[in-house]
């Protein structure tokens, strides 16, 4: 029997048989299916909305039993039992498993190696290729700042010219500027992966939301602003910093160019042991508004990305009644691992979604114990705030790299570099190109892994907005 629990990869369900003919498929991330067994047949509905029937001709003979297509989509059905637990209407219980061709599996390895890019510039190009060969209409906004090759730093915005306007599939990417190069490439396997299955729903892809970042390898924007702390709510000032960070800022943030070899990770380790990893987590990277040349800066007014966000949004979005926004970012957790973050307090129906769509523990709510945390000004909690949908649904996207720590001094090093360090000199070199291995390794495993499974979130997102009733909801 094929038991991975992965979306899109063959998935075990059990089935219980109910009164009156009826049995119930229930799929392992939690998904509940009715089914009826009719004049000796087996029927349910596949997640697409087709009807499925054992004793039809959809139904044929493979290897280790049966397997059944569904008309309504590439997914398909394996009865695991064999013939004779459809015949035999007595037994107690069935079990089957289900195996959909999916949005990943159509890119070839070198395909998803040659979504990643070895600069902003390339990465741009490459989107904007790929988003024109669909003819998704492209829009550009330039920063007035300009990146290592001379070239203008824009972000780019793709929108699809087709699929059901009332229900969209955002995916943005860059907004932490080095991870662009993670974000990028998904997006551009995505958009090759739709020329020859266009997506149902309305979507819009925003690209490099971070371009000085992505450019100049900085998580950072060009005024030292953490975009992902800098959007506040009404009533929310771009004042103060946890006392925490208080306490580490001369630990954190050197006023010096950094060296080859560095006691942070031994005294940081110290730091764990005494207070441990979710404080030290939530006083570092909670953001701040004090230390302008500091990790994690908040700013002091909103970003040039918020304004053009807060201008344009709306318009994209228009006519839309619900929107499913993957935000994609790396650099926390289980190394090739993926969970959803979210940083606003979700309802039971978004909830229900999540576990559908994607899976019971596919998600970590602001409030966990897992690798998310309370950060201030996240682009998640604003996004939702702003009305644009009566029904939105927001998910940071979050891949691991490396350990935590390893992290951590990096972007300590490559800040001090900026700050204090010369750009032509070997230390702001290695402290910046270390940056970009930490939030997008140059392994080929890795990067094939993640944009399998990022398709896979895409193509999962795509299906279940697609299903969703909006006249019930």
């Amino acid at each position: 029997m094929l038991r991975k629990s992965l979306a899109g990869r063959p998935q075990a369900v059990e089935g219980q048989m109910e009164h009156d003919g009826d049995f119930q498929v229930t799929l392992l991330d939690g998904t509940v299916q009715l089914g009826a067994l009719i004049g000796g047949r087996a029927e349910w509905a596949c997640p697409c909305g087709q009807k499925l029937d054992i004793g039809s001709d959809q139904a044929f003979f493979v290897t280790g039993g049966l397997r059944l297509d569904c008309r309504g989509c590439q997914r398909h059905y394996f009865l695991s039992g064999g013939i004779p637990v459809v015949r035999d209407l007595g037994v107690h219980e069935i079990k089957l498993s289900t195996e959909r061709s999916d949005h990943s599996r159509m890119l070839t390895m070198s395909s998803k190696l040659a979504a990643f890019s070895a600069n902003y510039r390339i990465a741009r190009e490459q989107f904007r290729k790929a988003a024109s060969c669909l003819g998704w209409q492209l829009e550009s906004y330039p920063i007035g700042a300009f990146g290592p090759d001379g070239e203008e730093l824009s972000f780019d915005v793709a929108c699809s010219p087709g699929g059901v306007p009332e229900r969209v599939l955002l995916v943005s990417s860059g907004i932490h500027g080095v991870e662009g190069f993670f974000g990028s490439a998904v997006q551009v396997a995505s958009l090759k992966q739709w020329a020859t299955a266009p997506p149902r729903t309305k979507c819009v892809f925003l690209h490099g939301l971070n371009p000085f970042g992505f450019a100049w390898l900085r998580r950072f924007d060009e005024n030292n602003v953490d975009p992902n702390r800098n959007f506040l709510l009404p009533g929310e000032s771009f004042t103060g910093a946890a006392e925490g960070y208080t306490r580490l800022d001369t630990l954190l943030n050197p006023r010096r160019p950094p060296y080859r070899w560095e006691l942070f990770q031994l005294k940081a380790l110290w730091l764990i042991a005494r207070y441990g990893i979710p404080a030290l987590r939530q006083a570092v990277a909670g953001g701040q508004y004090s230390f302008q040349r500091g990790l994690f800066f908040g700013g002091s007014a909103p970003s040039q990305t918020q304004l053009l966000l807060a201008e344009n949004l709306s318009r994209w979005l228009k006519g839309c009644k619900c929107v499913v926004h993957l935000d994609f970012h790396t650099g926390l957790g289980r190394k090739g691992e993926c969970k959803l973050l979210m940083d606003y307090p979700l309802n039971e129906l978004q909830r229900g979604w999540l576990t559908n769509w994607f899976g019971v523990n596919s998600f970590e709510e602001c409030d966990s114990l897992g690798i998310n945390y309370d950060a201030r000004g996240g682009f998640g909690r604003w996004c939702v705030s702003q009305g644009l949908a009566p029904h939105y649904l927001f998910a940071c996207a979050e891949f691991g790299t490396y350990g935590s720590l390893q992290v951590l001094a990096g972007l300590r090093a490559e800040n001090q570099a900026h700050h204090w360090g010369t750009p032509s000199a070997a230390s702001t070199y290695r402290a910046k190109e270390r940056l970009r291995e930490l939030f997008c390794p140059t392994s080929n495993s890795w990067r094939s892994q993640v944009i399998e499974r990022s398709l896979e979130l895409i193509g999962r997102a795509e299906r279940g907005l697609f299903d969703v009733a909006l006249d019930r909801i």
